[in-house]
Formats: structure tokens, C-alpha cells, sequence
């Protein structure tokens, strides 16, 4: 069991660049390290889990894949598995293939904000190399509840957008290399947390909405408004959350945007839709070519030059989009943040 008094329960979030700073992290901490560490790093589905989790050892401490129900014990490092959101209970561990947040699944935010909203003040919550903003309203989350926020250095990040993303968006407590993370939790799991205050209502209505895998219309309500969006996902109404945690979407099936992630989101949508539109051209155009030559045969002269006509405009129009989706960036990333490059 944890202990209340104490800064004991550590959610660490991550994506791409990473496992070599968690490696480098959890090889800094002490054994008998007297807290729970839970991690969560983007994965894809296919990605599977070997005991060593892809090659990262994690010194003296046990390593584990979280399981659904278990008790969490100290100097244990949980780790969520591909396709599932790891959520920290008061004394056990949850697994939910709800929906994606920010994309992903597991997403960190969702951890971030059930540690919170279970542990309040005795966590401490770290956000380490990645793309986008993933970790960013959990951050916030830690922090309202009056949990730690330490952060990876941009400088240090293989990928500086989400440290970069969270120190632009959240107070954050501390900024380090990774080589530096390691003895900071060490002095920060022998502190004590303080006085357990009320859970903000946002927080614990989202966090209640990530256990139970689904959400409702009236929740939604409860949390924002309808915006004009869509939702990239399933295609149902964004609603659009400006709180504490900042500007957020959700879609009352429960997919969770930020808004890079969702602009993001966007780009892959625009990438797939003028691929689809310039092979459709493409296949028109030849048609049409068909056509034309079929009407020639049977001396259909005007037919013949009618559709001639119109496959030379059909391929003029696909040769655009061509070009087009050549100098667009519609699905780059955006660039990191301008507090990335900032020196600290």
C-alpha cells in the first residue's frame, strides 16, 4: 500500500526518443526505492512487450507489464501495454482499451490525470522526449492537485516538442537531463506530500470518464461545449473544454484531443483525402481516355473529342493535387515549441 504522508507514487510519460532517457532515469534510482513508478510510451499495436521492455533495463528496481486489478507495490516499475490506457487506481492498477487520447492508446494524459485524481499531492509527475503535447494537460492535472511537475530539458530530448509543449503550458517544478532525474526523485519520494485537498470536479469527471472506457453527452456537458469540429476518429461533435487544464476536445464516444494533436489529426485527414482524390482523378482520367478511343472507332467524332476534352481537364486537375501534396507539409509535425529552444 502507499503511503499518504509521502511523495511515493511517480507517472513518467513519453513517446518518440524516450526509452533512452527513461534507461537512463530508472538507472539512477536506488534499490529499495521507496516508491511506485508507472510509465506510459506511445506504442503501436503490433509492438510487443519482452520482460526487459524492448531492451531498457531498469536498474535495480522490478519491471513489469501492468496487469488489470493488481495491487501496485513500491520499487516496482509498471508499464502500460500496447493498445491499453494504464489509469492508477487508489491501491491497484487499471487497464482500458477506451478510446484514443491524442491519438494514442496508451496516451499518457490519462495516467497522469488518474494518479492525480486518486493521489493528489504525492505525485510527481515527469514528461520526458516525444512529439506534440501528450502529457501536458495531465501535467497540469498533477500540479492542480497539488503534485510535482519535473520535466526532461528540450536540450537533452531527442524530440524537445512535448518538455517543450509542458514547460510552455504548465508551472513546472523542475527542468533536467535525464542523468539528472534519477537523484532529484530520489530527495523528492523522502518528502512528505501535502495536506490532501478537494479533487477539482474536471479532473475527477474525466479521470471517472477514462476508468469506465465511455463517456455520455451530459458529461460532455458538464466539461464544455459543442465546438465546429469533428472528430478525426469516429466523426462526431468535438466539444471544446477551455479550463485549467487548458484548450481540449473530446467526442462524446470519448476520443481526446489537444489542440497540436488535433491539428495534427487534421493534416493526416487533409494527407488522406487528397491522395484519394488525386487517385480518383487519376482513375477518371483514364476512363475517360477509354472512352475516347471507343468513340473514335466507331467514329463518333465529336463524342471522341468531348471526352478527350474532359480527360485532359481530369488530368490537369490531378497533376495539381500532385503538386500540392509535393510543397505541402499537410502532415508534418508542427515545429517544437519556442520554449524548446529556450536555455535554462
Amino acid at each position: 500500500m502507499i503511503d499518504p504522508a509521502l511523495r511515493d507514487v511517480v507517472v513518467i510519460g513519453g513517446s518518440a526518443g524516450a526509452g533512452k532517457a527513461l534507461q537512463v532515469v530508472l538507472e539512477g534510482l536506488p534499490p529499495g526505492f521507496s516508491a511506485t513508478v508507472f510509465v506510459t510510451r506511445h506504442l503501436p499495436p503490433q509492438a510487443g512487450l519482452p520482460r526487459n521492455y524492448v531492451g531498457l533495463t531498469c536498474g535495480p528496481l522490478t519491471c513489469v507489464e501492468a496487469e488489470d486489478g493488481i495491487p501496485f507495490r513500491r520499487g516496482h516499475v509498471y508499464f502500460a501495454p500496447p493498445e491499453h490506457h494504464l489509469l492508477v487506481g487508489r491501491e491497484e492498477i487499471l487497464l482500458r482499451r477506451g478510446p484514443r487520447e491524442n491519438g494514442s492508446r496508451p496516451a499518457v494524459d490519462p495516467m497522469f490525470r488518474s494518479a492525480a485524481a486518486n493521489h493528489a499531492g504525492r505525485v510527481v509527475g515527469i514528461v520526458l522526449s516525444g512529439y506534440l503535447d501528450d502529457g501536458t494537460s495531465g501535467l497540469r492535472a498533477v500540479k492542480r492537485c497539488g503534485g510535482l511537475a519535473v520535466v526532461q530539458h528540450p536540450d537533452d530530448a531527442d524530440y524537445p516538442d512535448m518538455p517543450g509543449n509542458a514547460i510552455e503550458h504548465t508551472d513546472v517544478d523542475y527542468i533536467l537531463p535525464a542523468s539528472r532525474i534519477g537523484p532529484l526523485l530520489c530527495e523528492l519520494v523522502r518528502q512528505p506530500a501535502p495536506q490532501m485537498q478537494p479533487v477539482p470536479p474536471d479532473i475527477r469527471l474525466e479521470a471517472g470518464m477514462s476508468a469506465n472506457a465511455v463517456t455520455t453527452i451530459d458529461n460532455e456537458f458538464r466539461l464544455g461545449q459543442p465546438s465546429e469540429f469533428s472528430c478525426p476518429d469516429c466523426g462526431g461533435v468535438l466539444w471544446r473544454y477551455d479550463g485549467n487544464n487548458g484548450t481540449r476536445f473530446r467526442c462524446h464516444v470519448g476520443h481526446a484531443y489537444s489542440e497540436h494533436s488535433l491539428a495534427d489529426a487534421q493534416s493526416s485527414e487533409v494527407d488522406r483525402a487528397l491522395w484519394a482524390a488525386f487517385r480518383a482523378l487519376r482513375e477518371k482520367t483514364r476512363m475517360l481516355h477509354q472512352l475516347a478511343d471507343q468513340a473514335r472507332e466507331r467514329q463518333q467524332i465529336q463524342a471522341a473529342g468531348r471526352y478527350g476534352s474532359f480527360a485532359d481537364e481530369c488530368g490537369e486537375e490531378a497533376e495539381r493535387i500532385r503538386s500540392l501534396l509535393g510543397r505541402s507539409r499537410t502532415r508534418s509535425r508542427p515545429p517544437p515549441s519556442e520554449a524548446a529552444s529556450r536555455t535554462w
